[in-house]
C-alpha cells in the first residue's frame, strides 16, 4: 500500500444580498456566506440557517452598537436574518462587524485585543454532537456609503481543519482480483481539546500532555475498490490544526484481495503534515501489494553420507 497526494479544497465565494426597501432610518440587517469545503457540517448559507451566528459591532467613534447579539434566520420575519435587537446605521459613522457561528458554540469576539477565541475544542468525526465545526467571519471599515444596502454580508471561514481519505486500486493489480476494504484507521495525530487565539502563532494550542488520536475512517467491507478513479469514503473529521512531524502520521488498512485477507498494512508518511484552519486535507490511500512470483535459483547437490553397512 502506498499512500499519495494531499489535495487542498478550493474555496469559492458569491454574495448573498436581502432585498430591503429603502426607508429612513434604515435598520442594520446581516447576511452570511461560508467559503466551501465539500460536505462540512456548514457549507453554505442554507446549512448555517438552523444554528444562527453571534455578532459584534463598534463604531470607531468609539461606540458598542452589537455585543454578541443573535441573528437568527426565519424568526421572527420569514426567509430573512433576524438580529435580536434593532440597531440604524448612522450616515457619518464607519463601523466594525465581527461573527461567530454556530450560535450555541462557546467563542467570542474580544474587541480589546481585536481577536477570536475558542476554549476546549474537540476534535472528532464531523458529525459528532460535541465536535463543532467552528465559523468566523470579519466585516471591517464599513460605512453606510460603501456598503451595498443596509445588510451586512459575512463571509466565514472555518477555524478547525478536515481530514478526509480516498481509495484507488493499483494499476499493477489485475482487473479480476476483487479489492475490497475492511478498516482505515489513522493515528500519530494528537487528538487532545485545543484553545484558539486568531491573534497568536500558532493560532491554536492543544491541550497537555498529548492525547493519542485514532481516525477510523472505514470500519466495514466497502464496495469493490476500482482503479482509476478513487473511491470517496464517507466519514470525514474535523481536528483541531496542529503539524505533525515527519515519519509520525501512520494510516493503516485492512483488507480483501482475491479473497485473501490483507490484515494491518501500513504506511507512514515521511513528509511534515500541516493541518491548517480552513484546511480540507484528502488523502489518497493507493492499494498494491506485491505479487507474489516463483523461480528458482540453484538445486542443492546431492549430499553423501556413509551408511555404514559391510557385505561379508
Amino acid at each position: 500500500m502506498a499512500a499519495a497526494a494531499t489535495m487542498f479544497a478550493a474555496c469559492t465565494q458569491s454574495d448573498f444580498v436581502n432585498e430591503v426597501p429603502e426607508e429612513a432610518p434604515q435598520a442594520i440587517g446581516f447576511e452570511s456566506y461560508i467559503g466551501k469545503s465539500t460536505r462540512t457540517e456548514y457549507t453554505d448559507d442554507e446549512s448555517l440557517h438552523g444554528a444562527g451566528f453571534k455578532v459584534w459591532g463598534y463604531t470607531t467613534e468609539p461606540q458598542t452598537i452589537f455585543d454578541g447579539d443573535h441573528v437568527t434566520w426565519g424568526n421572527p420575519t420569514a426567509d430573512k436574518w433576524n438580529c435580536s435587537v434593532t440597531k440604524y446605521w448612522s450616515k457619518t459613522a464607519t463601523y466594525n462587524f465581527y461573527a461567530t457561528a454556530p450560535q450555541a458554540a462557546t467563542m467570542a469576539w474580544d474587541n480589546t485585543n481585536q481577536k477570536f477565541t475558542i476554549s476546549d475544542a474537540k476534535s472528532g468525526v464531523s458529525t459528532a454532537v460535541d465536535v463543532i465545526d467552528y465559523l468566523t467571519a470579519t466585516k471591517e471599515d464599513v460605512t453606510r456609503a460603501n456598503n451595498t444596502d443596509n445588510t451586512v454580508e459575512f463571509n466565514f471561514g472555518h477555524a478547525m481543519s478536515k481530514v478526509a481519505i480516498k481509495l484507488l486500486k493499483s494499476a499493477s493489480l489485475a482487473d479480476d482480483q476483487v479489492l475490497t476494504v475492511t478498516n482505515v484507521t489513522m493515528t500519530g495525530w494528537d487528538a487532545s481539546t485545543g484553545s484558539y487565539d486568531s491573534k497568536a502563532t500558532p493560532k491554536w494550542t492543544l491541550a497537555t500532555p498529548a492525547t493519542a488520536g485514532s481516525a477510523v475512517f472505514v470500519n466495514s467491507e466497502t464496495g469493490a475498490i476500482a482503479k482509476g478513479t478513487a473511491t470517496v469514503v464517507a466519514t470525514e473529521y474535523l481536528i483541531v490544526p496542529q503539524t505533525i512531524a515527519a515519519d509520525v502520521l501512520k494510516f493503516t488498512v485492512s483488507y480483501t484481495l482475491g479473497g485473501v485477507a490483507f490484515n494491518g498494512e501500513f504506511a507512514t508518511l515521511d513528509t511534515e503534515q500541516v493541518w491548517a484552519p480552513n484546511q480540507f486535507t484528502t488523502y489518497t490511500l493507493t492499494i498494491g501489494p506485491e505479487v507474489i512470483e516463483f523461480g528458482t535459483q540453484v538445486v542443492d547437490g546431492w549430499t553423501s553420507v556413509s551408511g555404514g553397512t559391510s557385505v561379508q
